[in-house]
C-alpha cells in the first residue's frame, strides 16, 4: 500500500464527512501537481480546518517519534512552524505532508529525470517485488522528450523495414 493509500485511509474516516470524494480531493492537493507548500496554508472550507489541524497535530507527532531517520524532516518541520507562528498562523496538515513528499523527492533523486540508460541498467535480481518498484519508478521519472525520440526513432525503423 502506497504512504498516500494510507494517508487516505487514515483521513478519510476522521473527517466524518459522508462525501467521502471530497475529502480524497482535498488532501490529494497535497501531492497534486502545481501544489505548493504556500498554496497549502488555506485549509480551504470552514469544513476542512479542525481536519487540516488535526493533520498537523498527527504528522508532526508521527515524525517527532520517527527517531533519527527524521531528523531533517523534523529540523524542516520545526523552522516552517516557527516562521508560521511569527506570522501568527499555524502549520496546517497539507503543508507538512508536502514537505515530507518534497524531502523525500529529493532524497531519493525523484525530480532527476530518467532515460534509455536507466532502463537499459536496470537488472532483475531475485527480487521480482523490487525489480517491479524500480521499474516503475523509472518510467514515472522519465523524460517525455525521450519517450518522443524514441516513439519517433522506432516508428521509422519499423517503417524503413516494412518497405524493403
Amino acid at each position: 500500500m502506497s504512504w498516500q493509500t494510507a494517508l487516505l485511509q487514515a483521513v478519510v474516516p476522521t473527517s466524518g464527512n459522508r462525501s467521502y470524494n471530497v475529502v480524497t480531493t482535498w488532501i490529494s492537493q497535497s501531492w497534486a501537481k502545481g501544489s505548493t507548500y504556500e498554496s497549502l496554508a488555506d485549509s480551504g472550507p470552514d469544513a476542512f480546518v479542525t481536519l487540516d489541524m488535526m493533520l498537523s497535530t498527527a504528522m508532526q507527532t508521527m515524525i517527532m517519534h520517527a527517531g533519527q531517520d527524521a531528523k531533517e524532516l523534523r529540523d524542516l518541520v520545526s523552522r516552517k512552524m516557527e516562521e508560521a507562528m511569527k506570522q501568527y498562523d499555524i502549520l496546517k496538515g497539507r503543508q507538512v505532508v508536502q514537505l515530507l513528499l518534497a524531502l523525500f523527492k529529493t532524497l531519493d533523486n525523484s525530480e532527476i529525470f530518467c532515460g534509455f540508460d536507466h532502463l537499459a541498467s536496470l537488472v532483475c535480481g531475485p527480487d521480482l517485488q523490487a525489480f517491479v518498484t524500480q521499474w516503475v519508478k523509472i518510467l514515472e521519472n522519465i523524460n517525455v522528450d525521450f519517450l518522443r525520440i524514441l516513439f519517433v526513432t522506432f516508428s521509422t525503423a519499423k517503417s524503413r523495414t516494412t518497405h524493403s
